[in-house]
């Protein structure tokens, strides 16, 4: 698609949980991101600036939208049963609910549950 130049639009996305280098990493995954338009990034202020078409500055905004939200990162539970078994997980069962020897483990960008995807 080719534009004129009086087509085109500047856009600012200011980013809350994600840098701007990673959010510009998913648009490329994506196909969003067109590197024949203005793109600038800072991951110190944690912006994106860029100029285009009406819809690329659309579909931009938008992304960020989606793509800017917190992540929760659920906590995992580890607890010994009856039999001395520990056991480690992202739902504790209820009989362990008010269980004072249930140890909550704080989740982090480096902590993941297996058969959790990644999102």
């Amino acid at each position: 698609y080719i534009s004129r130049e009086d087509e085109m639009q500047t856009g600012t996305v200011s980013l809350t949980n994600a840098t701007a280098t990673e959010f510009t990493k998913s648009l490329e995954r994506l196909g969003v991101l067109d590197h024949h338009y203005h793109w600038v990034k800072s991951d110190i202020d944690s912006m994106v600036y860029f100029k285009g078409p009406k819809q690329f500055v659309t579909a931009v905004i938008e992304m960020s939208k989606v793509l800017d939200k917190k992540l929760s990162r659920p906590s995992v539970f580890r607890w010994v049963d009856k039999r001395g078994v520990t056991h480690f997980s992202s739902k504790l069962p209820k009989e362990y609910e008010n269980n004072k020897a249930v140890e909550v483990i704080k989740r982090d960008k480096g902590l993941r549950v297996l058969g959790e995807s990644e999102n």
